[in-house]
């Protein structure tokens, strides 16, 4: 499915890009940039700070529903996003919980990934609850063979390791293996923290460094 959804967070943030009315979003669902397929966004529920959500135009469930030209840019989108990060923040995970429709491991039922910088590990932790499928080289390797529902996770550019889920799981599951870790409380970090300085003093940040590299 590509069409937007009128009940769809992601699609509404979609639809007001499209339109070039992104500026009248609420402050929390202005994208700090994007281009023909994509968004980006920082999260509400951040993990940690520089904790970003790369979200299709399209309502699509998954990166499996990509198609080359799409997958391209987003490759190309992603290593954008990676620099910055890199920059900013130091060293970052990234991840997706790629879904099938009425899947309930996801907040928001449309395709997104979560760019997070931490110095964690949840690999071993996902090894011991989910079949470890593949671990891939490239990004290429595992577009080429991802079937949904799945999790697909890269640590500190390591390899991309393709996790096969067969029942369902919690919403923001990744991200509480990573709270965990990381000693946050959910109490702390699942609340949405939009309203603090220290969340409009990154997004501006971030923003400018988009803009720059425009």
């Amino acid at each position: 499915m590509s069409e937007l959804k009128k009940d769809c967070n992601f699609c509404k943030i979609a639809e007001a890009t499209n339109e070039h009315k992104d500026n009248k979003l609420p402050f929390v669902d202005r994208p700090l940039f994007s281009s023909k397929n994509f968004f980006l966004l920082q999260a509400k529920h951040a993990v940690n700070d520089g904790h970003l959500l790369l979200v299709t135009i399209k309502h699509y469930y998954s990166l499996a529903d990509l198609s080359v030209k799409e997958f391209e840019e987003f490759k190309f989108t992603l290593g954008k996003i990676q620099k910055i990060t890199d920059k900013l923040f130091g060293k970052f995970s990234i991840f997706e919980h790629g879904m099938v429709p009425n899947s309930v491991s996801q907040c928001v039922e449309h395709a997104h990934w979560h760019i997070l910088p931490t110095e964690g590990k949840v690999a071993r932790f996902l090894s011991e609850k989910f079949k470890l499928v593949s671990l891939y080289e490239t990004l290429d390797d595992a577009y080429n063979n991802l079937l949904p529902p799945y999790i697909l996770l890269r640590e500190d550019g390591e390899e991309w390791h393709y996790y096969k889920i067969i029942d369902s799981i919690p919403s923001q599951y990744v991200c509480r293996l990573y709270a965990k870790i990381l000693g946050k409380k959910e109490s702390s970090w699942l609340k949405s923290n939009t309203d603090d300085s220290k969340y409009k003093n990154n997004w501006e940040k971030l923003r400018k460094e988009f803009n720059q590299c425009n």
